[in-house]
């Protein structure tokens, strides 16, 4: 900011300023000035303005402050520095005191006169307080309450637009009147506030590990749900998909997983709130900000829900101001990102020839006609193959769209928004959409009390299809046909492959649809009982109502052409969420500031849920409805559950000379789903931090802007088991009395009323820094996670009448590093910019106690010392060769067959032979953005990565079965003329390849560009005749491309264990935001 003492007085005298009479009674002593100002800010309402790099330089003198104005005191602080201020709308607003500029070269007079304009944020809020000056000419203005300004220049002067926590901008003078302005925020140079569990927090005042996300980098993706954009974003959030089907949602692990069997899912919070389910519901365009709370300071004041860490959402609020309207929207086209490479019908026949060979005494090729069907002999001789791929998939669209209305009074602000969502699936029948209305509101009823909400109410369906359809798809035989010659589908493509069927017979006469309605409400009021001490009231009500239902016609794969089968079941969840909370601030002394916070909260949760089950349906257009006219109901479920968790949570937060930090939490849960005498768990924390950048011998290091070391330890819990759990139950049974059947019932669970609390202790360092004014900043942390007692079924004798009994067995570790860099790397003043975040971790998980007797669990392939998921296996090391005729026999092998490594030597394979060969959890996971722009172009690119990995592919192990039975995977396989040692010889006899598990563990390592957005924002001048305010017309593409040496589907997601699912898609797509 460089403006003139001349400015200054121009701009005090246009009688837009305030007086500055508030009084302030404080003693300065050698502060730094970025520290005065946080004082008299904190003490007043009154919000600073200034460069930091301007205002660095100086420290304050001796100053005794007692009941002196604020403009007095502002006055005599930057007494004897080259700085000045101006008052304006509760803003002080620092100044650089400049010289007039010397005379430039004489150039033709052109006349000088009135210039005026708007400056306006990248939403189209008026900026107060911006500094306009006219280049190398000692004339400027500040921006009023509504963005205005006006200077003199003439026509080819350039402005400058400043303003602290914004991009610099310079503007040519083209006309007297100006289009409007809009500056880009720098959130690196704000004072950025962070939400933390019940409050914000500044930034430089955290002393735990959480890291944000802002609510644009969430939106800017043309995503289903927001945990997808925040893949690759945040360093040691492991975000990975739980399928690929339109609705699908997404696994959320963050710094590990702890517990070895149950979720390890982190807390979601939304405005405030826990919420019961997930975000899925959450359109991506209503969120401000998604804070991620890593280390157990931040997470403890949640203790028992916050093990796993947790995700406060924020969603957008209103502003006092006119009424801004917003239109988002984006059209997208979906495609399968790959089609697996399987066998055509001529290599098909071959693999079923070569089968045939293998089993034949004489090693001869059986006759074709003794081999294959009329079908596939047609197919054979026209050269027909039918790509079954290729039949089930299309092209699929996406679509989204979002009205949203901000703005209010001084003491009324909303913000109302409507979306609707829709994606139809690359396979027929196959789509979700998604209507959603939020609205927030705050009220100030006077100047001691607020009042306020957040709602959320959305309704989804969505229709998938049955996974047979892909299984079906993968190994039909190629030579069949999907239609006869009238062009009727036919049920069996070919008649010699038992059970296989078309599966656009699947398609069409299956019916899968998913119903959810989901209300969420944030209701609160706040009492300023006194200046430092307010009261909080939270109220927070969830209804979740679900429908699923099924139909599988006769002509299916489940059905085989017999009975049609259908199914209903229902459920509701309903959850309410009590807070009071009291908060109390104090500024002991010139040093010291003390922060305190006091919680009282109860959740009680209901869940009730219902099913049928029927076969024999009279006519299959009823689908699963009227299902009492089902000749056969197969079975009939409900339930219900109910708990309550009781908590009470004190947090300290203490600061002293704006260096030296202290946070201290404790919190009490009590659980209704253990058993008297271990109801309550209680979780400590404590986190230090140190601002070495606010140190006096730091201030001549001008290159370091922040430099903060913290430290954490502490304990969270989780209460993983449900309602009921310590308690013994029963189950029906079925049982013959004489010749009657009859009905009965039989232990189920055993009881165990000694289960307690998983906990888990952590220690967390870390690094905050920011160098060479912001062009770099980033943090570097370090975690040691031990979680112990953790709630496991262990196997017990079935003499006890039981097969296994829930307790508190076992401990695990989880330890790594984590880093986070942003950097600026070209800003220069032609507008063009290129800026990049990056952020890498590692996680080290392991097994550090079973069952208490040192022993591995070979069975569940639990081993101590290793991580929780492993592969146990045999390992392959090739196929025997002919030449090995005689060692192979020694084996039990032949020639032909799975080699393997013999661990122990002893020239036989035995389960001494398994080993250790990796494990599902990634080494190292990554991301990073790129962003570019120049003038109204701007370009993003997103990357993720997942490292080091192995997975079990279970459609590889499915489809390579090399049996000639049905198709195959395209693979290399060991013939006499061709002794590849890729993969073994096909065999007619075998329903899968002998040790074939040994096949499908494959790195699955990759690095994907998530996304690609090209936008161009039109210029202001173009748009003000149709009163629009800012529009951007953006190109974008997601998941375009994918490094892997991987060969399936997607090494991310493929399958949860199912022989084959629905695949991944890409999308390129036209999106439109406008503001009014």
């Amino acid at each position: 900011m460089m403006v003139s003492a001349q400015l200054l007085l121009g701009a005090v005298s246009n009688g837009q300023s305030h007086a500055g009479t508030e009084t302030i009674d404080y003693t300065f002593s050698g502060q730094s000035l970025k520290e005065a100002f946080a004082i008299i800010q904190q003490k007043t309402n009154y919000l600073f303005v200034y460069n930091e790099q301007l205002i660095a330089p100086f420290k304050t003198v001796e100053l005794h402050a007692r009941q002196k104005t604020v403009a007095w005191t502002v006055h005599e602080l930057l007494r004897n520095t080259r700085l000045t201020y101006k008052i304006q709308n509760n803003k002080i607003i620092i100044l650089e005191k400049e010289p007039a500029a010397p005379a430039l070269p004489a150039r033709p007079a052109t006349p000088v006169e009135k210039v005026s304009g708007k400056v306006t944020d990248e939403k189209g809020m008026p900026l107060p307080g911006v500094t306009v000056a006219v280049k190398n000419v000692n004339r400027g203005d500040i921006t009023n309450s509504e963005g205005i300004f006006s200077v003199d220049a003439a026509v080819g002067d350039i402005l400058l637009f400043s303003m602290s926590g914004y991009m610099r901008r310079e503007v040519t003078v083209s006309a007297r009147q100006l289009p409007v302005t809009v500056l880009q925020e720098d959130v690196k140079g704000l004072e950025e506030v962070v939400v933390v569990g019940y409050g914000t927090q500044k930034k430089r005042d955290i002393t735990g590990s959480i890291s944000s996300v802002k609510g644009n980098d969430i939106a800017e993706q043309p995503t289903t749900n927001a945990a997808q954009a925040l893949k690759g974003k945040v360093a040691g959030l492991d975000v990975f998909s739980s399928g690929n089907e339109p609705g699908a949602g997404a696994n959320i692990l963050l710094r590990g997983q702890r517990s070895i069997k149950n979720d390890n899912s982190p807390l979601i919070v939304l405005d405030g709130i826990p919420m019961v389910g997930g975000f899925n519901e959450i359109n991506p365009n209503d969120i401000a900000s998604v804070e991620v709370l890593k280390d157990a300071s931040s997470t403890a004041i949640y203790g028992s829900r916050a093990a796993n860490g947790v995700l406060i959402i924020t969603t957008k609020r209103g502003k006092a101001g006119k009424t801004n309207v917003a239109y988002d929207a984006y059209y997208g086209i979906t495609a399968i990102t790959k089609k697996l490479d399987l066998m055509n019908g001529e290599q098909f026949a071959q693999l079923r020839r070569e089968a045939a060979r293998t089993a034949d005494p004489n090693n001869n090729y059986p006759a074709d006609p003794t081999l294959f069907d009329d079908i596939a002999l047609r197919s054979l001789a026209q050269g027909r193959s039918t790509d079954w791929q290729d039949l089930i998939y299309h092209h699929g669209a996406k679509q989204n769209h979002q009205l949203s209305l901000t703005g209010g009074k001084e003491k009324t602000q909303f913000a109302v928004s409507f979306n609707y969502f829709k994606e139809k699936g690359i396979i027929d029948k196959t789509d979700f959409t998604r209507g959603a209305l939020r609205i927030n509101l705050d009220h100030q009823v006077n100047s001691h009390i607020r009042m306020g909400m957040s709602t959320l109410a959305s309704m989804s369906v969505q229709n998938v299809t049955d996974n047979t359809v892909f299984d079906n798809a993968l190994r039909l035989n190629p030579l069949g046909i999907p239609y006869d010659s009238t062009g009727k589908l036919l049920f069996r493509p070919n008649n010699d492959e038992g059970q296989r069927v078309n599966p656009l017979t699947i398609i069409k006469n299956t019916i899968i649809q998913r119903y959810k309605t989901r209300v969420f409400a944030s209701m609160y009021g706040e009492w300023d009982i006194f200046k430092d001490l307010t009261y909080r009231l939270n109220i927070g009500p969830e209804m979740e109502a679900s429908k699923d239902g099924y139909f599988k016609g006769s002509e299916t794969d489940d059905n085989q052409g017999g009975n049609a089968t259908a199914g209903l079941s229902n459920a509701d969840i309903f959850s309410i969420t009590v807070e009071n909370i009291l908060k109390y601030t104090k500024q002991l002394s010139k040093s010291q500031r003390l922060g305190v916070t006091l919680l009282q909260s109860s959740q009680q949760q209901t869940v009730n849920s219902s099913g049928i089950r029927a076969n024999k349906l009279p006519y299959e257009t009823q689908s699963y409805h009227n299902l009492e006219t089902a000749g056969e109901v197969t079975g009939i479920t409900s339930d219900y559950r109910k708990s309550l968790l009781l908590s009470y949570m004190a947090r300290v937060n203490y600061d002293y000379k704006n260096r030296y930090l202290l946070t201290i939490t404790g919190r009490a849960d009590g659980s209704s789903v253990f058993a008297a005498g271990h109801k309550w768990g209680y979780f400590p924390s404590a986190a230090v931090a140190w601002r070495v950048d606010a140190e006096p011998f730091m201030q001549s290091l001008r290159q370091v802007n922040a430099l903060k070391l913290r430290l954490s330890y502490g304990s969270t819990g989780f209460n993983g088991i449900l309602p009921y759990g310590t308690f013994s139950t029963l189950k029906k049974s079925s049982y013959a009395f004489g010749e009657t059947g009859m009905n009965g019932f039989q232990p189920a669970t055993i009881a165990n009323p000694n289960l307690k609390w998983e906990s888990t202790t952590s220690l967390n360092a870390g690094i905050d820094f920011a160098l060479f004014n912001n062009r770099i900043t980033g943090t570097v942390e370090h975690y040691i996670a031990n979680t112990k007692n953790i709630l496991l079924r262990r196997s017990i004798p079935g003499s006890t009448g039981y097969t296994e009994v829930l307790q508190n067995v076992g401990a695990t570790r989880n330890k790594g590093w984590e880093v986070t860099l942003s950097t600026v790397n070209i800003h220069n003043e032609n507008g063009f910019q290129w800026s990049t975040d990056l952020n890498f971790s590692t996680n080290k998980n392991e097994i550090v106690q079973l069952y208490g007797d040192g022993k591995d669990d070979v069975g569940n392939q639990w081993f101590i010392g290793q991580p929780i998921k492993v592969f146990y296996d045999y390992q392959k090391t090739g196929i025997w060769q002919t030449s090995e005729l005689e060692t192979a026999k020694n084996y039990g092998a032949k020639p032909g067959q799975i080699k393997l490594l013999d661990r122990n030597g002893d020239k036989q394979y035995s389960d001494q032979d398994r080993i250790i060969l990796g494990s599902e959890f990634p080494g190292w996971i990554g991301g990073m953005t790129n962003r570019f722009s120049y003038k109204g172009l701007e370009l993003a690119v997103v990357i993720n990565t997942r490292q080091h990995y192995l997975i079990n592919s279970r459609w590889f192990e499915n489809n390579n079965r090399l049996a000639g039975r049905y198709n195959n995977i395209n693979v290399n396989y060991w013939t006499p003329e061709n002794p590849t040692n890729d993969n073994p010889r096909p065999d007619k006899n075998q329903e899968s390849v002998y040790l074939g598990s040994t096949l499908a563990y494959k790195d699955a390592s990759f690095v994907r560009v998530k996304n690609l957005a090209l936008a161009y924002s039109l210029p202001s001048l173009w748009l003000q005749r149709a009163a629009i305010k800012t529009l951007k017309i953006t190109l974008s593409a997601e998941n375009p491309f994918t490094i892997t040496g991987y060969k399936g589907q997607d090494p991310e997601f493929e399958s949860d264990g199912t022989r084959a699912m629905y695949p991944t898609v890409k999308m390129y797509a036209i999106g439109l935001n406008a503001a009014f």
